[in-house]
């Protein structure tokens, strides 16, 4: 199954995937400039990861307002996994 939440702040759209195929990063997360890239062909999640953070957060946020409910797997409720920031020297 394909379980996904999309979250959208002004220009910038991301998808979160609960279940990715693979472990690459990018599989789960996806970011993308609407602006500038409006067919969503530019994955900028690992290119901008300061801003996949923030807008993460701010959609779990916004879940836990909401009361969203979240997938479950082998009986377990799945919530989504904020990227740990990893700031280059």
């Amino acid at each position: 199954d394909n379980y996904f939440t999309t979250f959208r702040q002004g220009e910038w759209k991301m998808i979160y995937h609960y279940f990715p195929k693979g472990d690459a990063a990018e599989q789960r997360y996806q970011l993308f400039n609407l602006n500038s890239d409006p067919s969503e062909s530019k994955n900028m999640a690992e290119s901008d990861p300061e801003r996949l953070v923030q807008m993460m957060k701010a959609m779990v946020e916004r879940l836990k307002e909401q009361g969203a409910l979240y997938p479950e797997a082998e009986g377990q409720t799945v919530e989504p996994v904020i990227p740990e920031l990893v700031l280059q020297d």
